[in-house]
């Protein structure tokens, strides 16, 4: 995952979801194969060779108090506390639509006052915690678009807009302003400087003669 320190100077260079059950969990078994950046666990490959597994190929577990489910039109809404988890992103909701192609997520739609985002890194210092109004994410493109009153911190950096959009495989981003009155703030904290500790210059105690 590139630095948000680094996508924030590259903006600013370029001047910038019919059954209702309690309680439910879904669970994707088969979320897409894009390898992505994230945390990573070894599984065996049929050769029984260890094999790398990415976030974006980890299963899709949601959780909501209640679950419509419309199969002609490859829709599931869910409401109620929505929670969304694969490998290291998660995000919280009012409520989500996930839109299917075949078996696979291709869409989902949060909303909430507001949605919130985590993205756990190895770094705790490059995780990325952010929250909107709306939120998309379009799984079979490896992309998180955000709507409305954004904001995205990672580190002591922050970025203050209308639309972002954040590519999940490279780290990077696109944000933009309302085209009005709002325009994109960023915050970037400089890093600090470690000095050495002072020099201890008290002169030393006399030295005690032997009697």
């Amino acid at each position: 995952m590139l630095s948000l320190r680094a996508s924030l100077m590259c903006l600013l260079l370029a001047a910038m979801t019919v059954l209702a059950v309690p309680s439910l969990r879904a669970v994707d078994a088969d979320p897409p194969t894009t390898p992505t950046t994230g945390t990573t666990e070894n599984t065996p490959d049929p050769t029984g060779n260890p094999k790398k597994t990415t976030g974006r190929e980890q299963p899709i577990h949601i959780n909501a108090g209640r679950i419509e489910i419309n199969q002609r039109k490859s829709l599931t809404i869910y409401t109620g506390k929505v929670s969304f988890t694969q490998g290291d992103l998660h995000f919280n909701a009012a409520r989500a639509e996930a839109h299917y192609q075949g078996d696979k997520i291709d869409t989902i739609v949060a909303h909430g006052k507001p949605v919130t985002l985590h993205q756990r890194a190895l770094d705790p210092r490059q995780s990325i915690n952010a929250s909107a109004q709306r939120l998309e994410y379009h799984a079979l493109e490896n992309r998180i678009d955000l709507f409305g009153d954004v904001r995205l911190q990672q580190g002591d950096s922050v970025i203050l807009c209308t639309t972002l959009r954040y590519n999940l495989l490279d780290g990077t981003l696109a944000a933009e302003g309302d085209g009005q009155d709002k325009a994109v703030s960023v915050v970037i904290e400089p890093k600090k400087i470690e000095r050495p500790p002072a020099a201890d210059t008290s002169p030393a105690p006399p030295k005690r003669r032997a009697k």
